[in-house]
């Protein structure tokens, strides 16, 4: 693994890395620190889960930080399950924002920026034969 991340081309091992960082807030989102405070206010663990935001948090920190075991074990369709995976995202944060006038646009530029770094990942010719070669 670590290998195939050395192999990367430059903005490739950007994505994974931040990937990996993910992976590591993921596992902080599950066992989070005993003081919690929400506005300033102390909650218990179990608040913590009840409220929801773990399981958002885990939703977006797994997505993103997929990126790492994707590219660096060179899955099959990894550009197109990473890329697929930042638009459902997309969605999901357009859901949640839904009543916010500004809701559109940044659904706008996001997709923009999905777009642009779809182009990287299916254009580069570093990333296709880093991820049709064998290792």
């Amino acid at each position: 693994m670590w290998n195939n991340f050395k192999s990367m081309p430059g903005f490739l091992q950007v994505i994974s890395g931040i990937g990996f960082l993910f992976l590591c807030v993921a596992f902080m989102t599950v066992i989070p620190p005993n003081n919690i405070q929400v506005n300033g206010q102390p909650i218990t663990f179990t608040q913590y889960w009840l409220s929801g935001l773990p399981i958002i948090g885990l939703l977006v920190f797994l997505s993103i930080g997929s990126s790492f075991i994707l590219f660096t074990r060179k899955i099959k369709y990894s550009r197109e399950i990473y890329v697929a995976m930042l638009f459902v995202l997309n969605l999901i944060l357009l859901y949640l924002i839904q009543g916010d006038p500004e809701a559109v646009s940044l659904f706008i530029a996001l997709c923009v920026q999905i777009a642009i770094l779809a182009l990287y990942l299916f254009k580069s010719e570093g990333v296709k034969s880093y991820l049709s070669s064998d290792s």
